[in-house]
């Protein structure tokens, strides 16, 4: 390499002399000239193939990964077509509207055709069909057959095996309503039949059976059960327009024995407009504090809502 340096650019007589002086012949020179290049050229052409393979894989994945976005995107705009509602037809986030639920002939083909559409435009089917709340196992069920058909689940009746006939039904009533146990209710007459060793049905079916007869009446003397109510919410926006009261229980030095602190609050600023401790809880001690305030805070009859919970010693109402 020194000597392919060194002998660079000389020519002729030139290049003779100094090959004389440094014992070389030129034709050596040209061999050595040309094994160079060609070791060149092989080492640039090795290294210029490797670079062309990187960069073809690089590419590769660059298209994989362009591939995987572009089907992505057409998932995505495909689903969310898919959840835009249309009119006249169940489509839409939820269209079946749970699972178990039944779907008429007509639904069953908007969501088997909103399906296709929606593959056909790059999504995948479970994600369509998870859209539409639809189970991808019942849109092949739908699909299996060689044509759509109804849902079979109304057309179904089926009778249990132990249900009790029509003629049982009407000798339990008239086991009920005879004179041994025209006036008990179930829950005594059951356990009399066992003691005689007769066993006509549990006390749940018995008070079915009357209630579908239309037998189950409240009979007793006491009050019925009336269905309740969540209480009016009450709010007040100025001062005097609602008091609430409450006792508070206070020991005392004995064991046992307590003072009573008849409390009247004003809710809106929270002021105590009234405020006594007796020895004992009364509904006259209430009342007596209470025409008190009235008297001191020039009260008129309405103004002011009076709130308390439900003790008996309470005199709740509208003052």
């Amino acid at each position: 390499m020194l000597a392919l340096q060194e002998s660079h650019g000389l020519i002729g007589e030139v290049l003779n002399a100094w090959c004389r002086e440094r014992g070389v012949f030129a034709h050596q020179l040209i061999q050595w000239k040309s094994d160079f290049c060609t070791v060149t050229r092989t080492a640039s052409g090795r290294d210029d193939s490797l670079t062309l393979r990187s960069l073809k894989a690089e590419n590769q994945r660059l298209e994989r990964e362009l591939n995987r976005k572009d089907k992505a995107l057409a998932e995505a705009a495909a689903l969310l077509i898919l959840q835009i509602p249309t009119r006249g037809t169940r489509k839409g986030p939820g269209a079946v509207g749970g699972r178990g639920r039944m779907t008429s002939l007509q639904p069953r083909q908007h969501l088997i055709e909103s399906v296709a559409e929606a593959t056909m435009a790059g999504a995948r089917q479970d994600q369509a069909c998870a859209v539409l709340g639809l189970s991808s196992r019942t849109l092949q069920r739908w699909q299996a057959g060689k044509a759509l058909g109804e849902d079979r689940r109304p057309l179904r009746q089926y009778t249990p095996p132990q249900a009790l006939t029509e003629a049982e039904r009407t000798h339990i009533l008239t086991v009920v309503n005879s004179v041994e146990f025209a006036d008990c209710p179930p829950s005594q007459i059951v356990p009399r039949l066992a003691d005689q060793g007769i066993y006509l049905g549990s006390e749940s079916m018995i008070y079915r059976i009357l209630k579908v007869a239309r037998q189950l009446k409240h009979r007793r003397s006491e009050r019925p059960s009336q269905p309740r109510t969540k209480p009016k919410a009450l709010s007040a926006t100025a001062p005097k327009q609602l008091y609430s009261w409450d006792i508070t229980y206070l020991p005392t030095a004995i064991k046992g024995q307590f003072y009573y602190l008849y409390l009247f609050l004003d809710i809106f600023s929270r002021q105590i407009v009234g405020r006594q401790v007796f020895a004992e809880e009364s509904s006259h001690y209430a009342s007596e504090l209470l025409r008190d305030i009235v008297g001191r805070e020039g009260l008129q009859p309405g103004q002011v809502i009076l709130h308390s919970d439900n003790g008996s010693h309470i005199p709740t109402g509208h003052k």
